[in-house]
C-alpha cells in the first residue's frame, strides 16, 4: 500500500522522525519492521529513500540488520557545547548556533538583529536540551509564527510561544523569559522530557 501510494504520488522518500519509538523490546517485531524498511528501499519498480531520525539508540536497532546498515548513511549530531571558551565570539558552537539562527531567519525573511545576543543563544541552547535538531525545529516554528502573523522581526514572545507549543513546562517556566531559568528549570529533567517526547 505504501509503495503504491508513493509511486502514484511520485514520492521518492519517507521521513520517519523519532523512529526509535517504532522499535519494541521484542526481537521478532523489530526484525519485521526492519524487513519492511528493507523492502521499501529495495523495491525494484519504485525504491524509496528512507530518512530515519531519533536518539542514538536508533542506530543500535538499525545496525542490528546488516543489509539495512549497509543501505543507510549514518549522520550523528553531537550535542551543543557552549561555554568551552571564555570569549563567546571564539566558541565554535556559539558561532555555529548564531549562523544557524541567521541562516533560517534569512530564509524566512525575518529580522533577528535585535534578538540575537549571547544570552538569547544560551537560552535557545538550554531550551532545546543542547540538541541541534531541536534548535532547528524551534527556529522553524518561531519563524513560521512570525510569517503567519505577518511580523518581519522575531521577538522573545514568538520564541516563547513556539517553545510552548511543544513543551510540557508549566506557564511562566519558559527558558526564553524566566530571569533565572537555569536555577528555575532542571536541565536534566528538561532533557529527559524532550527526549521522551
Amino acid at each position: 500500500m505504501v509503495r503504491h501510494q508513493c509511486r502514484e504520488q511520485a514520492v521518492i522518500g519517507l521521513y520517519y522522525d523519532e523512529c526509535q519509538h517504532a522499535f519494541t523490546s521484542g526481537k521478532t517485531s523489530n526484525e519485521k519492521l526492519l524487513d519492511r524498511f528493507k523492502a521499501l528501499m529495495k523495491e525494484p519498480e519504485w525504491p524509496l529513500m528512507l530518512i530515519l531520525s531519533g536518539v542514538p539508540v536508533l542506530a543500535k536497532h538499525v545496525n542490528s540488520e546488516e543489509q539495512i546498515a549497509l543501505l543507510l548513511s549514518h549522520i550523528h549530531f553531537d550535542e551543543i557545547h557552549l561555554g568551552k571558551f571564555a570569549d563567546p565570539t571564539k566558541d565554535p558552537d556559539m558561532l555555529e548556533l548564531n549562523k544557524l539562527v541567521y541562516t533560517y531567519a534569512e530564509r524566512a525573511d525575518i529580522d533577528v538583529e535585535e534578538l540575537v545576543d549571547v544570552d538569547s543563544l544560551q537560552r535557545l541552547d538550554f531550551a532545546c536540551a543542547s540538541r541541534w535538531g531541536l534548535v532547528i525545529e524551534l527556529l522553524i516554528r518561531a519563524f513560521g509564527l512570525c510569517r503567519l502573523r505577518s511580523q518581519k522581526s522575531a521577538t522573545v514572545k514568538m520564541f516563547s510561544e513556539a517553545y510552548a507549543q511543544n513543551s510540557r513546562l508549566p506557564q511562566g517556566m519558559c527558558p526564553f523569559t524566566a530571569p533565572g531559568y537555569r536555577d528555575m528549570i532542571d536541565g536534566d529533567k528538561l532533557m529527559r522530557m524532550v527526549l521522551d517526547d
